[in-house]
């Protein structure tokens, strides 16, 4: 037992790390799955781990003075994000994980295409503005990634990433809360010891990931910012594809060895 709550605190520990951009649900959920938790308990575990993520993410800027100003854009991509939470609810009870698990990676690996061309003009950066907080909701409330599409928003509007990382804040952490209230109603139970482990590895990381990140140069903060979006879907596909071998009956070393006979 003991050992697979530190599995987990170092697991947690990572994603925290490594998911500077946000989406550290993206390579939490994938994990806790492969050390066989119950896929309900690891959308709690994520949905807490989320709301702790950007709490100390907030903290972090507090201490160091550096708070963004909240204006009416903020504002309209913020209530944006959290009526799309809501209205995704039902839409995503009806999908199986690793359809979601796709679905999400398609529309990611679309935003890095725009993160790395930045097309510009009014009504594209109108029509982001429509689009990526509804993407952020939905995404939010199943299986993260809704602050990584909310900095993306922002690089695409036209902040420098350390600004759309400080930007993401408040909106992410609102639809964390949202997120994690509804999947709270639901009544699922979570071992108690579990809770608490994710909770402080989290609070840990949250904390320090933010702390580093604004100190590094402006080079080493936007490379840092794409490793943490490429890392986050490169993890949500192999979980994918790990899903639909698993139902096959296959894993990676029969894929590879069925591969070889054909060609």
């Amino acid at each position: 037992m003991m050992l697979a709550l530190f599995g987990v605190f170092i697991v947690t520990i990572i994603s925290g790390l490594v998911a500077v951009t946000g989406g550290n649900g993206l390579i939490l959920m994938p994990s806790l799955l492969m050390m066989n938790y119950d896929i309900k308990e690891v959308m709690v575990l994520i949905r807490v781990s989320a709301v702790v993520f950007v709490l100390f993410n907030l903290f972090a800027l507090i201490n160091g003075k550096q708070i963004p100003k909240f204006d009416k854009r903020d504002l309209t991509i913020t209530i944006t994000s959290c009526l799309s939470v809501l209205l995704s609810v039902s839409l995503l009870s009806k999908l199986d994980n690793t359809s979601l698990m796709f679905i999400i990676s398609i529309i990611l690996i679309g935003l890095f295409l725009l993160v790395i061309f930045k097309p510009k003009g009014s009504y594209l950066a109108g029509f982001f503005m429509c689009t990526l907080p509804i993407f952020a909701g939905i995404c939010g409330s199943a299986v993260g990634g809704a602050g990584l599409i909310i900095s993306i928003l922002y690089t695409l509007l036209g902040s420098s990433h350390v600004e759309a990382v400080q930007k993401r804040i408040i909106p992410s952490l609102i639809i964390q809360i949202l997120s994690f209230a509804t999947f709270m109603s639901q009544g699922i139970n979570i071992s108690t010891s579990l809770l608490v482990t994710v909770i402080i590895a989290t609070a840990i990381s949250g904390y320090l990931n933010m702390k580093i990140f604004l100190n590094l140069s402006p080079k080493n903060g936007k490379r840092l910012f794409y490793a943490s979006f490429i890392f986050s879907i490169a993890n949500l596909l192999e979980d994918a594809f790990e899903n639909i071998l698993e139902a096959k009956g296959l894993d990676w070393i029969n894929l590879i060895h069925a591969l070889k006979h054909i060609f």
